[in-house]
């Protein structure tokens, strides 16, 4: 018999434990995606939305809004930001708008404002010199490697019939 014929050999004999360890790595990896989803999950929905949907948006409500007026949000609006809206008075007059009209780098805003962008960055950062914090990147990468793992468990668990007649 050749030394590729033995290494062949080797390979089919090491084959299934190669197998075992990529599903106990899969495991793993599973694990950390599920709890990067539930941190990414609590930011989004117990910070970002509690902001935009509720927090910034009474006190637009209460502080802001003239008797009779009302609020418009933009399509970004507690999804890229949560700066993008206007506050109309009765008469569909713009009176108040973040940067805008009636602007008074109101402390509470900014506050609202400073917390869920933290949130979203905390969620949203790209992997770069300045962070690698960034969960959906974390999730995404993850993802990459199981599917990595998955084609390299097919490959060698698939290897063990093809090598076998030209093995010693």
């Amino acid at each position: 018999m050749s030394e590729y014929s033995n290494k062949l050999r080797e390979m089919i004999n090491n084959a299934d434990d190669q197998v075992a360890s990529i599903d106990d790595s899969t495991a793993q990896i599973q694990t950390q995606i599920d709890e990067y989803e539930e941190q990414r999950d609590s930011i989004q929905y117990g910070l970002m939305d509690q902001i935009a949907n509720i927090d910034l948006t009474s006190y637009l409500e209460l502080a802001k809004t003239p008797e009779g007026g009302y609020i418009t949000f933009g399509d970004d609006y507690g999804i890229l930001n949560v700066t993008d809206w206007i506050i109309y008075d009765g008469t569909h007059v713009p009176v108040y708008e973040y940067g805008g009209v009636g602007w008074d780098d109101d402390p509470t805003i900014l506050d609202f404002i400073s917390k869920w962008n933290f949130g979203y960055d905390y969620i949203n950062h790209a992997f770069d010199v300045t962070g690698t914090y960034g969960l959906q990147a974390k999730i995404d990468q993850l993802y990459d490697a199981l599917g990595l793992l998955q084609s390299n468990r097919s490959k060698i668990g698939t290897s063990k019939n093809v090598f076998e007649n030209y093995a010693s």
